[in-house]
């Protein structure tokens, strides 16, 4: 099962959440408090050097952070994507179906 390291007010772990319960993947959520500095202690920065969420682990010790990139794993990893759009040219922008 995935693990999504969020922050529940922040717009970007939204889209994560949101993308995860329509797709109706499971996942565990791990809600750190950035205003706590909690995405700032040694055990969390081994999983993102930046400091930033969301992180979604993938596997054990396999982190994807920021949105973006967490959106575009999912669309490349289903046979069928559902939601996003990606052009083989990388100088095309992603677009919402």
């Amino acid at each position: 099962m995935f693990k999504l390291y969020d922050f529940l007010p922040y717009g970007n772990g939204y889209k994560v959440r949101l993308l995860l319960i329509q797709l109706q993947i499971p996942f565990e959520l791990i809600e750190l408090n950035i205003l706590n500095k909690e995405t700032r202690t040694p055990e969390f920065l081994q999983k993102n050097p930046n400091g930033k969420i969301p992180v979604l682990e993938i596997a054990p010790e396999q982190f994807i952070s920021e949105s973006k990139a967490i959106l575009a794993w999912f669309n490349r990893i289903e046979s069928q994507p559902r939601y996003l759009k990606i052009s083989d040219r990388p100088n095309e922008k992603i677009q919402h179906q």
